[in-house]
């Protein structure tokens, strides 16, 4: 895999819709629209099979063929090379007790790649970092023969795993469980790793992610990360290495968020809900830019959620009494108003479709330059699918 010819179409297809993807939809209002491609977002709002468009199953969609083209090669940069395993099969009947059909999928697709790190690097440990009950290190421990140490944060969720493991597993599996903060306990985390331990973080959160990464370098330990929560890292943890360094995009929050959200999929009933709250949301903040001259966005706090089942004046009266606010309109002249604004919504709907399309190639780019990163360092990396996006979406790794 030629990661650099990858890293550079990415940076050049990213770049020609930067004004789109670092800014919310929202923040455009009423005379930014225009940087969204006017002909494409009227096809889009047109479309009737919103999921399949949404999912980018073009052969489902009759499309014309410029929002194909758009489509089609986000579906080409972001298409992720699978890691073919055998599923790990049980061995004990007491193996995957109280584990959620879940987890259990993870832990059967990530036994058989810890087991060839294992072979690879002549391994003796493992860390799992984030481990919470320690059910991924209980498996490792019994059926791989490594010694596991789980880090958790959550004391809690650790005493329940010694409880599991002592009532159903053996006895001589190989666990300690350590309780402390990575993003605190940096230094204790490092004097952990050396060459014969590989660090393992499924989900690790943010910038925990890039420090895992970073500690297995430094410590020439062998690696497997499955990132997530992009939302939470700094202007520090993207474009780190030194292709990147020298034409960087710029990633702000509006761009992270959006990258985080790149897994979700939705059924035709959750899209339905996902807009019907964005629509509300939207004529809210209508609301308080004619009516109060709000320029700023006003966080409006998370309803609840059968407030967006009825009619839209019982959620603005909650808005307001929440915002301290007397309501310029009554209920019929509320209603009227969100009416008035659905063609307006209806073309907000399809820029979100627009926008929302490009936040995995921006999750591709974020994990790409950590690849070229590893490589700076002289270390062989790749990224791949290791989980199907339906049962498990947040499914790709890091590993070297």
């Amino acid at each position: 895999m030629d990661y650099q010819a990858w890293f550079h179409k990415l940076h050049s297809f990213l770049e020609s819709y930067q004004a789109i993807w670092e800014n919310e939809i929202m923040l455009l209002y009423p005379n930014g629209f225009d940087i969204y491609p006017k002909h494409l977002i009227e096809e889009i709002s047109l479309i009737e099979n919103q999921v399949d468009l949404e999912k980018r199953s073009l052969k489902k969609l009759k499309l014309s063929k410029e929002l194909f083209s758009f489509l089609n090669t986000i579906n080409e940069l972001t298409a992720i090379p699978s890691k073919v395993v055998t599923p790990f099969e049980k061995k004990d009947r007491n193996t995957f007790l109280r584990i959620s059909e879940k987890k259990q999928y993870e832990i059967k697709r990530i036994l058989p790649l810890v087991e060839k790190l294992k072979k690879e690097h002549k391994l003796t440990g493992l860390i799992d970092i984030g481990g919470g009950v320690g059910l991924m290190a209980q498996v490792i421990s019994s059926e791989l023969k490594l010694k596991v140490t789980s880090i958790d944060r959550e004391k809690d969720f650790q005493q329940s795993g010694v409880s599991r493991q002592e009532k159903y597993l053996k006895s001589d599996d190989h666990i300690t469980y350590l309780n402390f903060d990575l993003a605190k306990n940096k230094d204790d985390f490092y004097h952990l790793i050396d060459e014969t331990k590989m660090t393992l973080g499924l989900h690790t959160c943010g910038p925990l992610s890039v420090f895992q990464i970073d500690a297995s370098i430094n410590n020439k330990a062998a690696c497997l990360n499955f990132p997530c929560c992009y939302h939470k890292l700094t202007c520090d943890d993207v474009n780190i290495s030194s292709l990147a360094k020298r034409t960087p995009l710029k990633l702000n929050s509006y761009a992270l968020t959006l990258a985080a959200r790149a897994h979700q999929k939705y059924d035709e009933k959750a899209l339905d809900q996902k807009y019907r709250v964005k629509f509300y949301r939207y004529t809210m903040h209508f609301l308080l830019k004619e009516f109060f001259d709000q320029d700023k966005i006003v966080g409006l706090g998370n309803s609840r959620i059968e407030l967006y089942s009825k009619p839209f004046s019982v959620y603005a009266s909650e808005q307001f009494s929440r915002l301290k606010l007397s309501s310029p309109l009554d209920d019929e002249q509320l209603n009227g108003y969100f009416s008035e604004k659905i063609p307006l919504l209806t073309k907000m709907r399809a820029m979100g479709v627009f926008r929302e399309a490009l936040g995995r190639v921006l999750e591709v780019y974020i994990l790409v330059d950590r690849i070229l990163y590893i490589q700076d360092h002289g270390i062989k990396a790749d990224l791949h699918k290791v989980f199907d996006e339906e049962i498990s979406p947040r499914n790709l790794a890091i590993s070297f």
